[in-house]
């Protein structure tokens, strides 16, 4: 079934029903505002644009050369103030989950979205979103219900790739080999077939899943290290709490106490609102 044949209240309310919880409702107030806001704002630029390519045909006809250079500079100003007051938010929401291990603000602010958007390619995008907020709070199961909706609206290539890596992101928490290997499976096919950056990125990724999942029954310290490719330098907080996640279970199977306190205490210390750090938090209660 493709994007364009569902109204979006049905794929919200889906959306609801598998999010059974309370979500942040101060965030859910902004994000309203903010979508409502941005719909008005694209309304009245696409107004002006239309009156200022009028006028710009008019100073064609009048050979007034100023004037159509005038409304090309408006219509370029206009869509970059439109592109801007959007990346902002999105910058906001990325800030808060990356740098801040904060998943709950920006998982309502996704929901309230997805309520808003109109582009078939936003959904796929947003779902993804969802689902990976879902993720880092635990809720496995409603990660994989919202990776089901991936696979119940769109059959693109990059749906589907999401779908995998949210399905392979929860396998390796369950150790569920068998579905990680079939998620590895259909990302390389999904790899031979399209160009897109993501889809190799995210198959690079989960080819290491296995690996892991060995290292860690092994108690192999320094090939989990090898294989987390933490750069303190260039990583985000997140990956670097879900990756002192991964070496404090490796440490503690091998033993390495002192490695596995100090791991624990990192994401005891970073780990916002994730399940990383509530895991951890409990494990020593």
């Amino acid at each position: 079934m493709e994007w364009e044949n569902i109204g979006m209240n049905e794929l919200s309310k889906e959306v609801r029903e598998i999010i059974n919880f309370e979500l942040d409702q101060a965030e859910e107030a902004r994000a309203h505002k903010y979508c409502k806001n941005l719909r008005i704002i694209g309304v009245i630029l696409a107004v002006l644009v239309i009156v200022a390519g009028i006028f710009g045909i008019y100073c064609v006809y009048a050979d007034i050369h100023w004037g159509f250079y005038a409304f090309l500079v408006f219509a370029l100003l206009s869509v970059v103030l439109f592109k801007v007051y959007q990346a902002k938010n999105i910058t906001r929401l990325t800030r808060l989950t990356n740098d801040d291990c904060c998943v709950i603000k920006p998982l309502t602010a996704y929901v309230v979205m997805l309520q808003y958007s109109r582009r078939a390619k936003n959904y796929d995008t947003v779902l993804q979103c969802i689902g990976s907020m879902l993720f880092y709070m635990g809720k496995f199961e409603e990660c994989k219900a919202v990776a089901g909706l991936l696979e119940k609206y769109s059959d693109t290539s990059i749906a589907k790739s999401y779908r995998y890596s949210l399905l392979a992101m929860v396998a390796l928490i369950e150790k569920d080999r068998d579905v990680i290997n079939k998620c590895i499976e259909e990302m390389e096919t999904l790899v031979s077939q399209s160009p897109e950056m993501y889809i190799r990125e995210a198959y690079r990724v989960i080819s290491k899943y296995p690996a892991m999942l060995d290292a860690e029954e092994n108690g192999d310290y320094a090939k989990m290290s090898e294989l987390l490719e933490l750069d303190d330098a260039k990583t985000f907080t997140l990956k670097k709490v879900s990756a002192n996640y991964r070496l404090y279970k490796v440490a503690t199977v091998a033993g390495l106490e002192e490695e596995a306190a100090k791991h624990r205490g990192y994401v005891i210390e970073n780990g916002g609102d994730t399940f990383y750090k509530k895991e951890l938090e409990a494990a020593n209660q």
